[in-house]
């Protein structure tokens, strides 16, 4: 039952409070407040049931502020596909009428809840209409569940302060828990970043597939597996807080896979593709940058290095131009040590380190600061299987191949002999 009330605006009283889809009603109430019939079918029909109109699909009953109206039946589709049946309050003729009046009011009650979870992004503007903000900022995103779940809660935040302007590689995000580490730019064949689907999919608007319920009870709560959600998203869009709650499996209208969820404090349960829930299929692996640490060059005033037992104490006098370096003493060529610094600082976090235990330790990356004077060292031990743990600043937290550590080794013995090192291992 649709009710106008004082504006004229139009809704259904079971629904009041939630966000409602006010062009559903304009439609139904364009479509029934007078009816025109594409043709005229047949006059006092011998039987109704032929039309399907002596049960009929639908009855609309349409009230005017005078108080009188009229009501409408509406049958079987016509057979040429292009309509339906149609019979009006007393009279037993029978009319076609376009599929447009038939789709107006075959809707169920849940259909005109609107969908929307999360608004359009809309650019905010000064008082000369100029843009102010290119994009929507995503504060922070945690994932608490899904495939994340063995790694508890996952954080990552906006570095909104820091300057990015030389490191390219950088997402703009850091992860905070429950390692800390950049987020990762993970481009594909086509140099897209497949990682930012994680914001950008909460950048812009959102929206379910359909409405499931409204105003559920425990009981419902519980059917729909919100007692013990599969995960919980908590995120902030230019600074507004939201929290979506993912319960039980499910499935979309056209059978896909999908996921009950609710969003903020809307009592309404909706249904979402999974395909549009990245945040559930996480892998920890492929969010966090594998460059774990990257002082500038030009901040380092000493490297000591450490590979197989032999050692390497790398100084370092002035910056960019007028920079000079030497090994144990011997100066070396100024690019040629660019290149070393720069393998240096590939070391790779290639995988989580989950359970590995340290063995015998191979070699160590110490980075003496200039004007902190303060330090940072990168540790490899031998876990089997040539792979290695790396530890930074004494947590186990990574592993990569021993291959790094090998053309370490390599890369001094060729600097040293001036020749240039191997990037590409």
């Amino acid at each position: 039952t649709a009710v106008e009330d004082e504006k004229p605006v139009y809704g259904i009283e079971e629904l009041e409070g939630l966000p409602q889809l006010s062009n559903y009603y304009s439609n139904l109430v364009t479509q029934f407040a007078s009816v025109t019939a594409t043709r005229l079918i047949i006059e006092n029909p011998a039987d109704l049931s032929i039309y399907g109109l002596k049960d009929p699909q639908i009855t609309v009953e349409v009230t005017y502020e005078d108080g009188t109206g009229h009501t409408v039946y509406l049958g079987d589709p016509l057979t040429t596909g292009d309509g339906y049946y149609l019979r009006a309050d007393n009279s037993d003729t029978v009319y076609a009428v376009s599929n447009n009046k038939y789709s107006a009011a075959n809707r169920g009650a849940l259909e005109y809840v609107s969908t929307e979870i999360l608004e359009e992004w809309v650019a905010p503007t000064d008082k000369d209409g100029n843009v102010t903000q290119e994009a929507a900022i995503i504060n922070y995103l945690e994932i608490d569940g899904g495939t994340l779940a063995e790694y508890g809660l996952y954080r990552m935040e906006a570095e909104l302060e820091k300057d990015d302007s030389d490191m390219t590689y950088s997402s703009g995000y850091r992860i905070v828990s429950p390692i800390e580490a950049d987020f990762r730019i993970r481009a594909d064949s086509d140099g897209n970043d497949q990682n930012a689907v994680y914001t950008e999919k909460l950048s812009t608007a959102f929206s379910a597939e359909r409405v499931e319920d409204v105003f559920p009870d425990e009981a419902a709560l519980t059917g729909y597996g919100f007692d013990e959600p599969y995960a919980v998203i908590r995120f902030a869009r230019d600074g507004v807080d939201h929290v979506w709650t993912i319960g039980g499996e499910t499935a979309t209208n056209g059978g896909v896979a999908a996921r009950y969820l609710m969003a903020d404090d809307k009592e309404i349960v909706f249904v979402v593709a999974e395909s549009m829930l990245p945040w559930l299929s996480a892998d920890l692996n492929n969010l966090f940058s594998s460059l774990m640490i990257l002082p500038h060059i030009n901040d380092v005033d000493q490297v000591l290095v450490t590979v197989n037992d032999q050692a390497y104490t790398i100084d370092i006098t002035g910056s960019d131009d007028d920079l000079v370096a030497s090994i144990n003493g011997t100066e070396i060529d100024t690019a040629l040590y660019r290149k070393l610094y720069q393998y240096l600082l590939s070391a790779p976090a290639e995988q989580l380190n989950v359970g590995g235990t340290r063995g015998k330790k191979l070699a160590s990356i110490t980075y003496h600061y200039r004007d902190t004077k303060s330090t940072e060292t990168i540790e490899f031990y031998d876990a089997g299987n040539r792979r290695c743990i790396v530890s930074l600043n004494g947590n186990d937290t990574y592993l990569c191949r021993a291959t790094y550590v090998e053309y370490l080794e390599k890369n001094f013995v060729k600097v040293l002999a001036g020749e240039t090192p191997v990037l590409d291992y």
